[in-house]
């Protein structure tokens, strides 16, 4: 049983990877910034436009969450840190300083991963974040655009997986330690 419950925290894990090379190159996630980019939203008609946009974009995290429901936020951010859309609405946030942002954005490595406190999450002691960059195109070298976060149900996906594997009758006890 220890050696299934650690496979599937692996498997579980290692999907979430795939998850965020895929939404950091999503076309509408990249037209949005974009469309930020461009310009003043100075007139009434320009804001309600920019607002229907990141109504539109929230929409877009919510149905990706609605078939993956392992994230309890997902938060686009601009290279220099302000949130541009945001999944949770009861976690408002305008801007990040985590370095995780800088690290997304030079990365080499397909992802990054974190699990510690963020000021994403600064009501969380800690939290599991994949994070990556959002660019212009998928060529290498291609212009950043910002940082798309993932933050991934932790505590609540691990007490499921656990639950799963034990029954009511079972003499065991399963449960995952980390180093200390």
């Amino acid at each position: 049983i220890a050696q299934v419950a650690v496979d599937i925290v692996i498997r579980n894990l290692f999907e979430r990877t795939a998850d965020i090379g895929f939404l950091a190159t999503d076309d509408d996630i990249r037209d949005y910034v974009q469309y930020l980019q461009q310009g003043t939203f100075d007139s009434d008609d320009a804001r309600e436009e920019r607002r229907g946009r990141k109504d539109r974009m929230v929409q877009r995290f919510k149905d990706y969450v609605a078939k993956y429901s392992v994230y309890s936020d997902i938060v686009l951010l601009d290279p220099s840190g302000k949130v541009l859309a945001q999944l949770d609405t009861t976690n408002p946030i305008d801007r990040s300083s985590d370095p995780l942002l800088q690290e997304a954005a030079n990365t080499s490595a397909e992802y990054v991963e974190v699990y510690r406190h963020s000021d994403l999450c600064p009501h969380k002691e800690q939290a599991l974040i994949y994070a990556y960059r959002v660019t212009k195109s998928n060529e290498p070298g291609s212009e950043l655009l910002g940082v798309l976060c993932l933050v991934f149900r932790f505590e609540n996906e691990m007490q499921g997986i656990f639950d799963n594997l034990k029954d009511e009758t079972d003499w065991f006890e399963i449960m995952l330690l980390d180093k200390e």
